[in-house]
């Protein structure tokens, strides 16, 4: 396994390994050197013990071998003196065997001459005796054993010179070799430190090599992540500081990648995106922003901001940005500025201030061009209200008094021509009043007057207001609902939604049938209205087209002259005032049926 693949853990694991192996091996080595000092001491101490113990011996055995000579002369005061001598002389050569077995050459030289002291022992043991009996003293006895103990004495004494010589020798040398000892320990401590030394700068050089220049690596590349400059590449190794490098490098990849996208998003788009320090200072601006005001970007960095804003909105503009640092919420506002051309655009802005940054950032869009089609769309229908609604209101009142005779009478060609002329006037007059009423919905110019409202008070009313048109065609039309129950609602409003949904009924069902209008309570707090009938229905894939503006179920409807698809779409937005939707479920050939919930009053 190669070392640079092994895991953090691994490696410090390895070289604690190795560090703690020497220690033992250190440790053990000096151990060894203090067990064999402690010995050499152990066997100075009992070489001295040999000797003390030899010295004894002689001593005893000179002392024993008196008091025996004084004994065999008739002293017999001697014989308490000689008995214990021989015990005493017995005990110490006892504990000088065990005494020298702690060497081999001693004890080697003790056993090889054991069995004289055993013969020395003999011939003590025998002259007591012979000391101890009641019989005459055999002389020719005496004087043998008295010569075999003069020889084994003599022989002995021999022994003891080179017994005594061995022990001096031993501790003669021990304190040498203790010496010894003592500085091989000095010597192995010294190279335990220096080698400790030497394992802790490899350590080091290792650490600072594996570990800390990669870590510096890591901590350089955080740097250059935030400065934008590229990365170093991947650190070496397959360990853990190589799998986080190379988890921040694909972290850096990724943000740069959005980065990008983000910076491509704001070059590429034509709102205005910038910065404003606390000085009103413009710190970062987007292409847009160039482009816009007719500046480079080092001559708009830096500049005062309110040079760019017309006078009429300065005051405004400070309002907002204080309102967005004290609420910390984002401010809309509009504001209209002026370029190095002098040229005045209206824009929209979102101004968010940040507290981290003590700077505002601002989206500011272009609605010059908004303004101005507003501004038509209000003359346009200004000019519609007054200039085309009047005329055909006057229009349509002299052709109702012309075919009401007031005129004179006219003929019964005339009267139909004027019958066509009226129906063209109602029609248009209808088409302007819708495209009033969408004009007020989307840009908020009514108010509902919501109140108490009896349901089948309101079913009444509208199916009044189309009686006839059913009538002329021979439909019938139902009502179904619970007299005492009423809603929230603008009646005039909800009335007119029942009167375009009944109308529509009226217009896309054959004669001679039947619709049902309905105003069912389905929950303790709702009540459902609904408009049924039994005509062509819709196809699938117009239902939803059918709520929007100038869409129909049917291109032969618009050229059928049923209208101008306005109707629907007025009624869903009426609706959603309410806080309700238009629904509907149709099949073709089968009928459909329209229907809103309204709240329980």
């Amino acid at each position: 396994m190669q070392f640079s693949k092994l895991r953090i853990g691994q490696k410090g694991l390895l070289l604690i390994g190795l560090h703690l192996a020497f220690e033992v091996v250190f440790f053990a080595a000096l151990t060894m050197l203090l067990y064999d000092a402690n010995n050499e001491q152990q066997r100075q101490f009992e070489a001295k013990n040999v000797l003390l113990r030899t010295s004894q011996m002689a001593l005893c055995y000179e002392r024993s071998g008196h008091y025996l000579m004084q004994w065999s002369k008739g002293k017999s005061k001697f014989k308490a003196l000689a008995l214990a001598g021989i015990e005493r002389l017995k005990q110490i050569t006892a504990d000088l065997e065990k005494a020298s077995s702690f060497d081999p050459v001693l004890n080697k030289s003790y056993q090889a001459h054991k069995a004289l002291m055993e013969a020395i022992f003999v011939h003590i043991s025998k002259a007591s005796a012979l000391l101890q009996s009641d019989q005459p003293l055999d002389l020719k006895v005496v004087d043998h054993e008295t010569t075999e103990l003069g020889d084994l004495t003599h022989q002995f004494g021999d022994w003891q010179d080179q017994f005594v010589a061995l022990a001096e020798h031993i501790e003669t040398e021990s304190p040498q070799k203790q010496d010894r000892l003592h500085k091989t320990q000095y010597a192995i401590i010294a190279f335990g430190l220096l080698a400790n030394l030497i394992i802790t700068l490899i350590l080091f050089r290792f650490f600072s090599t594996s570990i800390s220049r990669r870590l510096n690596v890591l901590e350089d590349n955080t740097v250059r992540f935030g400065l934008g400059t590229a990365l170093q590449p991947l650190v070496d190794g397959k360990d853990e500081i190589h799998e986080l490098d190379l988890t921040f490098h694909k972290m850096a990849s990724q943000i740069e990648q959005s980065r990008r996208r983000q910076r491509a998003l704001s070059e590429n788009t034509a709102d205005m995106i910038f910065s404003v320090s606390e000085k009103m200072r413009l710190t970062e601006a987007n292409d847009a922003c160039n482009k816009t005001l007719a500046m480079n970007e080092q001559t708009l960095l830096g500049s005062d901001l309110t040079n760019f804003i017309a006078q009429s909105s300065r005051t405004t503009l400070h309002e907002q940005f204080t309102a967005a640092r004290t609420t910390n919420q984002p401010v809309i506002c509009e504001v209209v500025i002026q370029n190095k051309t002098a040229a005045q655009l209206e824009t929209s802005w979102t101004i968010s201030w940040s507290e981290p940054e003590l700077s505002w950032f601002c989206v500011a869009r272009n609605i010059t061009e908004q303004k101005r089609l507003e501004r038509l769309r209000q003359d346009f229908i200004a000019m519609i209200t007054h200039d085309m609604r009047s005329p055909l209101t006057s229009i349509l009142s002299n052709l109702q008094m012309l075919r009401k005779g007031a005129y004179g009478a006219i003929e019964q060609k005339g009267s139909t021509k004027v019958d066509i002329m009226i129906g063209n006037c109602r029609q248009l007059l209808s088409f302007i009043n819708d495209l009033l009423d969408v004009d007020r919905l989307e840009s908020g110019g009514f108010e509902l007057e919501q109140k108490k409202t009896n349901a089948v008070s309101l079913l009444e009313k509208s199916i009044r207001a189309v009686e006839g048109a059913a009538t002329s065609k021979g439909i019938s039309l139902s009502i179904f609902g619970a007299p005492g129950v009423s809603v929230v609602a603008d009646e005039a409003r909800i009335s007119q939604v029942l009167v375009n949904l009944i109308s529509n009924a009226i217009k896309f069902s054959d004669a001679q049938s039947t619709i049902q209008i309905s105003a069912n309570q389905i929950t303790d707090r709702q009540v459902q209205f609904s408009v049924k009938d039994r005509g062509r229905g819709i196809a699938p894939e117009k239902l939803q087209l059918i709520f929007e503006r100038y869409k129909q179920s049917s291109a032969a409807d618009a050229k059928g002259g049923s209208g101008f698809g306005l109707g629907l779409y007025i009624c869903q937005q009426l609706l959603k005032a309410h806080g309700s939707s238009l629904s509907v479920s149709s099949k073709e050939n089968e009928g459909s049926t329209f229907s809103f919930i309204l709240q329980i009053a």
